[in-house]
Parts: C-alpha cells; structure tokens; sequence
C-alpha cells in the first residue's frame, strides 16, 4: 500500500491504495477552519478510464478529472459537480460506477452515477440524511455498503451510518444504522475480511466492528481498543484506519 503525503502541508492526507479510499483533512477537533479541499481519490477501476475525485468543502462541491498516461489532470465535462454543504469526504465503487460525498454541514451524503467520460450524475434520491456532522466515508471491498463516520455535536459519543447500495447506485439505510461509536468519529475503514474501523478523535480510540450479511454492524469483544493519545493530549487519533495500518499521531 503506497501513501502520497504530497498535501500534508495543506492539513490532507491522502491515500491512493486498492481500496481507493481517500483521507480528509487532519485537525485537532471539528472546530478548527476548514481547508478547502478535503478529500481527494483516485480512481482506477478495470476497463474504465482514469479519474481522480476532490471534495472541494468551502465551494460544495466536487472536481473531477481526467488521468493522462503522464499523470496530468483535465477537468472532465461538467466538473465541478454540485454536493451539499461543505463536502467532506468522497469514495468511489471498486466497480468505478458510483462516488459518495459526505456533506458535514448538513449532514447528508450525496450519490452520483460515474459516467464513460468521468462526469457525475446524481442517483435517484440524493442527498440522503446520515448521522450528525459525517467526516469520512468508505465503500466495504464489495461494493455492497457504505459507511460513514459521524462525528456527532461536541462533546458527545460519534456514530457510523451504514447503507446499501443498489443496482443504479441508490443507498438504503441498513436497519439499526447510525450505529454508536466513541466522541469524535473521524474515520471509517473496512477490511476485505469483513471488519470494521472507525477512529474516535475524542477519547483517541479504536472501535471495531464485525459487519452482518446485511451490513449492520456488531460490536467486537474488545472493543473500543485504546491508541494512546487524544486531541486533549495535543495527539490524536486521526487517519485511515486499515487492517493492521492505522495513522493516529503526528
């Protein structure tokens, strides 16, 4: 798995691995300005073209382009596209054929359709409720379900949304969702195995969770596990968490 921190210095990390899952920014709680781009992904899905995805958060938006074979972006038609307010997080389908944006301001996530040349469409439905305040979103190995950290109001435990996705790219909410998770939920993650991942900033904590045949999620025995640091400490834990890698501090 490859990391490229070429935007740390703009508060990003971003993560261009086969789970095609895009890190937002990093900062010590949900108070802090935001930057203004959040979440950047790159798309690579077989038979389809190259296309890289941003979340743009201060103009509701998300950018979308074109890979040259030397690596040069161009705006694909219609870029940028229109999302909710101050979109935070986006993820692709492996399939190539969906994007997901979570909206923090309004706490929804907005659902498009991945055309041939890389524009968006958006799906019937969109944009759906999720928990309150939505940081990350991820799509499990399957291309079945998605997750979504909430971080939840301040000072108060996070959650993590769970959907299905349909045959055009609709989401359902799976029964039981938002599930509980700890103060803080800033990231979410899956494992091909079936496990998942979220990061909780606030207690600076790891919750793990076994994902049913439906999509809900169930508590693991040990979970939360502790990471050693939190935002009070002026360490936090923040990043993609993913099988046996997690970022928590730096």
């Amino acid at each position: 798995m490859k990391h490229l921190d070429l935007f740390r210095r703009f508060g990003l990390r971003t993560t261009i691995a086969p789970s095609l899952q895009g890190v937002g920014p990093s900062r010590p709680g949900w108070f802090r300005a935001l930057p203004l781009a959040a979440s950047f992904i790159l798309l690579t899905a077989p038979l389809r073209g190259e296309f890289a995805y941003v979340a743009n958060v201060k103009s509701n938006t998300v950018s979308a382009y074109s890979v040259g074979s030397n690596g040069a972006l161009t705006p694909v038609p219609g870029s940028p596209f229109a999302t909710g307010h101050d979109p935070m997080s986006v993820t692709v389908v492996p399939t190539g054929w969906f994007a997901y944006v979570v909206n923090i301001n309004d706490s929804t996530i907005s659902a498009f359709s991945i055309g041939s040349n890389g524009a968006l469409t958006p799906v019937p439905g969109s944009p759906l409720a999720t928990g309150i305040t939505p940081d990350s979103v991820t799509v499990d190995p399957s291309g079945s379900f998605v997750y979504i950290a909430n971080l939840g109001q301040p000072f108060a435990n996070g959650s993590v949304s769970a959907f299905t996705i349909g045959s055009n790219g609709a989401l359902t909410s799976v029964s039981g969702s938002p599930f509980p998770a700890g103060p803080g939920s800033v990231s979410v993650a899956v494992s091909p195995t079936g496990f998942a991942y979220v990061v909780n900033s606030s207690n600076g904590n790891v919750s793990a969770y076994s994902i049913g045949s439906n999509g809900a999620l169930t508590p693991v025995s040990g979970s939360p596990l502790r990471s050693g640091c939190n935002w009070r400490d002026r360490c936090r834990a923040r990043g993609k968490a993913f099988l046996t890698e997690m970022h928590f501090c730096f």
